[in-house]
């Protein structure tokens, strides 16, 4: 008998020792993989893990730190190297947005709404804009259209919301693009801003429907619109007209009710209020910014951006002076309201991104919980 060079053992042809070792890897290779198969390899990776039992299909840490899921890891535990068992791939991280910064009008697709001509706020309308407590409301929206969501806005209101005399003249010719509201707007900047994202945009304003009249009727339609992300609260127009002739009941008191209602029947949803700039407005318009300022409420004002662009925002006359129909603004205020609330939003996600989780719970009702 000679010598291996290897193993300087006899060679005795199938008494070689490595063809003995290599006959009990080939055994023990089969053995291991019917042993995974069966599943009989839960208990020796739960005990590798040191987890004592834990349910299949559980992570489980191994005693080099990894973490691994027992079930699906059964085979590949027998084919890691000697760092221990390959580790469960992790889970996909949350998407993102590359940019927090926005598209700022007019520096954005307006759409259908290109052809008609717009006031340019600039920045020097910021100021003007400056968030009113906070954005918690508004941030969960916006967060939700970054990942790639449908968000889900609902807009409450009267006629003017509803987009009545919204015309636009253009090379003397007077148009309205469809739909004209300053909801439709809004949401085209929202499309622009998340092109990932899907609007669903439910504008359900009735016409001569103030404050009051919704805080009854809302329960409506709470059950269609239980799933929206945020609420556009749009009625001082109405509320003037209210103040007028209800004068033994504050507009805070209707409007308190409202909002109460709304945060009741939609309660996951934030909740944004528009305070309009007709000659009635402002008999509304300080009670309303007592409520929305107790409940943390964020709102835009048009009345200080009228201050500040007069007409063009807002128009009270006509080209000679006469007195026009304030409570139904041209087309020019729809979109001066939308490239406002463009404005405000795009500071809110710079601030926040990538926002808040849920918006924040309405105060208890001012003056000790009692309506009145």
């Amino acid at each position: 008998a000679g010598v291996g060079p290897w193993t300087r053992m006899p060679v005795d042809g199938m008494g070689h020792p490595w063809t003995k070792v290599l006959l009990g890897i080939s055994l023990l290779a089969a053995a291991a993989e019917w042993f995974a198969s069966e599943d009989l390899a839960l208990p020796f990776l739960e005990q590798l893990g040191g987890g004592g039992g834990g349910a299949a299909g559980s992570p489980t840490r191994a005693a080099n730190g990894t973490t691994f899921t027992p079930r699906l890891m059964a085979q590949q535990a027998f084919l890691a190297g000697p760092e221990g068992p390959v580790p469960a791939a992790p889970a996909p991280a949350a998407p993102r947005v590359a940019e927090c910064r926005l598209p700022l009008p007019p520096e954005y697709d307006y759409g259908p709404y290109a052809p008609f001509s717009r006031i340019d706020l600039g920045a020097g309308a910021d100021g003007v804009l400056a968030p009113r407590w906070g954005f918690g409301h508004v941030s969960p929206l916006l967060r939700k259209l970054a990942g790639g969501g449908c968000g889900k806005v609902v807009v409450i209101g009267g006629s003017m919301t509803k987009g009545r005399h919204c015309e636009q003249e253009e090379n003397g010719h007077t148009t309205a693009p469809a739909p004209c509201t300053w909801s439709a707007r809004f949401a085209q900047w929202l499309r622009a801003a998340f092109p990932g994202a899907s609007i669903d945009l439910a504008n359900i304003a009735q016409g001569a429907w103030d404050s009051q009249v919704w805080g009854v009727n809302l329960v409506n339609w709470a059950a269609e619109h239980r799933d929206a992300d945020l609420v556009f609260l749009d009625t001082s127009i109405n509320d003037g007209i209210f103040a007028q002739v209800n004068r033994n009941t504050p507009v805070a008191v209707v409007y308190e009710r409202l909002l109460l209602v709304l945060g009741s029947l939609i309660p996951h949803a934030g909740i944004f209020a528009i305070l309009g700039a007709c000659r009635e407005c402002p008999l509304a318009v300080a009670e309303e910014l007592l409520v929305l300022e107790h409940h943390g409420v964020p709102a835009l004002d048009m009345q200080p951006l009228r201050e500040a662009f007069g007409d063009q925002v807002w128009p009270w006359y006509d080209a000679d002076g006469h007195d026009i129909d304030d409570r139904h603004p041209p087309g020019r205020t729809h979109q001066a309201i939308a490239d406002a609330l463009a404005r405000m939003f795009a500071r809110c996600w710079a601030s926040v991104c990538p926002g808040l989780a849920a918006p924040p719970a309405l105060a208890a009702p001012r003056r000790g919980g009692r309506m009145g």
